[in-house]
């Protein structure tokens, strides 16, 4: 992804690219694979040629497109070169890397709606008062629990634009979260969370809170039943 928009940038920047067209490929390039998965989504309003089918299954690599105008006008592969040495990567693993920061959110925050709900008595014909309350209640209690993964996201995030001495190298949500305890103190866990729990407050008040009132709305009227249609509806 970044080294497509890299191309859209370097598009924008260089002044040679201007009337040009450049295809961004990982690899050999030819029309016949393009050709064949647009016919196979048999799009009425696209009309392709068929060329022949299966062709680029034998395509030799030796015939492929060439990269030596785009590299002549915008210096591209160049540049996705210098960012590679410059940050050490190879691949962008971070978003593989952060998925525990996100579940522990997401799951908390589900787990405290109901728990609130309980708490608060809320009920299929709560006023809209009680519907905020307890989604206010659910994203305080997720945005306290998710801050260390909030934390740990951005540092991820933010480790490949630094030198390679200042970088943190987390390996994952666990070794970052054991290493701010080790190395930071169990208060650095904390680091941010008023505004992280105020947006989270905001967000979860306006989203669960909404999506019950409407959905208690619609099964209010004769075409709606509380199955998946009144759900997507309600979203």
């Amino acid at each position: 992804m970044r080294n497509v928009s890299l191309g859209h940038v370097r598009a924008l920047e260089v002044p040679a690219t201007g009337g040009q067209r450049f295809i961004l490929s990982a690899g050999a390039f030819i029309w016949q694979d393009w050709f064949d998965v647009v016919n196979e989504l048999k799009l009425q309003e696209v009309t392709v040629p068929a060329g022949t089918p299966g062709a680029g299954k034998s395509f030799n690599p030796i015939t492929g497109t060439t990269t030596r105008r785009r590299e002549r006008c915008s210096g591209l592969s160049s540049a996705i070169r210098r960012r590679r040495q410059r940050t050490g990567q190879h691949r962008e693993p971070e978003g593989a890397r952060v998925w525990m920061s996100q579940m522990s959110y997401s799951l908390c925050r589900f787990w405290a709606y109901d728990e609130s709900q309980k708490i608060v008595g809320e009920g299929p014909n709560s006023p809209a008062w009680k519907l905020a309350l307890t989604g206010s209640m659910a994203g305080g209690i997720a945005g306290f629990v998710g801050n260390p993964g909030e934390i740990i996201m951005v540092r991820l995030q933010g480790d490949f634009a630094k030198s390679p001495e200042k970088r943190l190298n987390y390996k994952n949500y666990f070794d970052g979260l054991y290493r701010m305890v080790h190395d930071e103190g169990p208060s650095s866990l904390a680091r941010g969370v008023t505004p992280i729990v105020f947006r989270a407050i905001l967000m979860n008040a306006s989203q669960l809170a909404l999506y019950d009132y409407v959905k208690a709305e619609l099964l209010k009227t004769p075409y709606f039943n509380d199955n998946i249609y009144c759900h997507f509806t309600a979203s």
